[in-house]
This record gives C-alpha cells, structure tokens and sequence, in this order.
C-alpha cells in the first residue's frame, strides 16, 4: 500500500561548438511528479546563494589575489542517503532474474536520485555536513557560504568554489571532502 514511482531514463548527446556529437549520456532518473507532500516527502527546500555573495567573492579574490576553485561533484544527488522510504519500478531494459514479469517486483532506493522532490534538499544536508564536520562555519547571511580559518566556499546546488590564498590550502580542504 505505498506509492510505486516510475522509472525514466534521461538522454543526453553531448556536442563540440561544430555541432558534432562527441559523447552519449543516460542517466536513471525517477518520476517525482507523482509524490505527495506530507506522505513521499517532507522538505524540499535547498538554499541557493544570493548573486550578490558570489559576486562579492570574486572583487575580493582580485583585491586580495585569492586562488579559486569550482568543484562540480559527480553524481552529486545519488551520493546522499533518502530518509523516507521510497519505491520505483524496475526501469525498461531491466528485469529481475529470471522472471519477464518485472511487474511484480520493485525497487527499493537507498539514495537520492534525480527526479525525487527531496532530492537537492539531501545533497544540500550532506555538503553542509561535510563542510560542518571539516571545521566551516555557515553564514548567517547567506547559507551557502561558509566560512573556515584562511579558506571561504560558495555552494550552489551541486557546485561549489573555493578561495584561498594558497591552492594547496584549498588541494586539502578537496581532499577532505
């Protein structure tokens, strides 16, 4: 008696400025669009830092000739654990076992994947505790920039710079994460 969400493939041809196709894309996503608030799903808000944050970091790295890094993390989403249960059909091209009637069986996800409503709420709750937990502290301000000892970040959604002084400062601080 739960909701069973669909399974939807998401294809991607990646091209050169020419035109021409140089690499295929899928990725497994789920169906979101049937879940409802309060039952499949509790929060779904994720910050999103203000424009003026991020504009404000880069006059400071001229000014104070600061090295920066842009982390774009793979498969960001799918790395943090879901808190609700959540099921989805077996997606098309795959069965289960021997069995052809894949209708009787599910999937029970124990990560984050696209699609899911909560999805960027879990990324954003695992980064702030990455971030927390390797000593950074949030801004008040704005809650995607964290502040640390001689290195500052900007998180937004899956993407995050750094600014430090040092780039081997923000090499460990990489490595930590």
């Amino acid at each position: 008696h739960t909701r069973i969400l669909n399974a939807v493939w998401t294809l991607k041809r990646k091209t050169k400025p020419s035109g021409e196709v140089y690499r295929h894309r899928s990725r497994l996503c789920v169906d979101g669009s049937r879940q409802q608030e309060g039952i499949d799903y509790t929060d779904t808000y994720s910050p999103v830092s203000n424009w003026s944050t991020i504009r404000l970091m880069f006059i400071l790295s001229l000014i104070f000739d600061l090295k920066s890094r842009q982390v774009d993390y793979i498969q960001a989403f799918p790395q943090a654990l879901l808190k609700e249960d959540v099921y989805m059909r077996i997606p098309s091209g795959f069965y289960y076992k021997d069995s052809d009637d894949k209708d009787n069986f599910v999937l029970k996800l124990k990560r984050n994947l696209y699609g899911l409503k909560q999805a960027a709420y879990n990324w954003n709750d695992l980064l702030t505790a990455g971030l927390i937990q390797i000593g950074f502290q949030q801004s008040i301000q704005d809650p995607c920039l964290f502040l640390h000892k001689n290195i500052l970040c900007i998180i937004y959604v899956d993407d995050t710079i750094f600014f430090a002084k040092e780039s081997t400062t923000i090499d460990n601080i990489i490595f930590k994460l």
